[in-house]
């Protein structure tokens, strides 16, 4: 059964893209033609009233990422850590409020076996979510999956933004990772492998390359690693048994 994206297209009042005139040079011939161009803006994270971060991001799933952030920094360690987060667009300010919680976040770790034919699948399913990328070239990707397809997607201008939006996002929906896959636009460096590897994630595929570091922090952390995964190639790093 295929699994429909949660929140594929987030509801906002604050567009994505916007389009733009500009002078383009193709094969010689100048031309005045309309671009598409993501829109970057900047919001500042404030937490019990201090203001701890500025992210420049897509003005969507501002929620999303300021949970994220606040679980992958450390700041909290469950969703019930969060009494209120609130979003002025206007302001681009974001209000999180923290309350005391003995609960942490229990990270599942599971092995578990994929196909080659498992992995091509995603890889198409999630490339068939890419539709801002393909308007822009401006954006990057994260998704969180199970081997019948994509479950959750988020995206965003920075690909940290992007995967701490979709970490939050697991958070608030409370999403067992047992058994799931987080599939990467961009490359596979150690910042984002540790971000990661803190929800209990056990396979991490990208059709980018992975670092030196994030390929033995895999190793240390029991982490199947997949990196230029395209039609005809799957490059596996660490525990090859585990891909069939």
């Amino acid at each position: 059964m295929n699994h429909t994206p949660l929140c594929r297209k987030e509801a906002s009042d604050f567009r994505a893209v916007e389009s733009k005139s500009i002078t383009r040079i193709t094969s010689g011939v100048r031309s005045v033609v309309q671009d598409i161009l993501a829109v970057e803006t900047c919001y500042a994270l404030s937490v019990n009233e201090t203001e701890t971060t500025r992210f420049n991001c897509l003005p969507q799933g501002i929620e999303d990422l300021a949970v994220g952030h606040c679980f992958t920094r450390g700041w909290i360690t469950h969703p019930d850590q969060v009494a209120h987060v609130s979003v002025d667009h206007k302001k681009r300010e974001i209000c999180l409020k923290t309350r005391h919680s003995s609960n942490s976040f229990t990270t599942v770790h599971e092995d578990f076996t994929v196909r080659q034919e498992d992995i091509l699948r995603l890889k198409e399913n999630f490339e068939n979510l890419c539709d801002l990328y393909r308007l822009t070239g401006a954006t990057h990707s994260c998704a969180l999956a199970d081997l019948s397809g994509v479950i959750l997607y988020r995206e965003d201008i920075a690909r940290h933004n992007a995967l701490d939006k979709l970490i939050g996002a697991m958070l608030r929906l409370g999403i067992d990772t047992r058994g799931k896959v987080m599939y990467f636009s961009g490359r596979l460096a150690q910042d984002m492998l540790e971000k990661a590897s803190s929800t209990g994630i056990r396979l991490l595929i990208s059709p980018g390359a992975p670092t030196l570091l994030a390929v033995e922090m895999a190793e240390a952390k029991g982490i199947c690693l997949l990196g230029f995964v395209r039609k005809d190639n799957i490059n596996i790093y660490t525990f090859a048994e585990r891909v069939l």
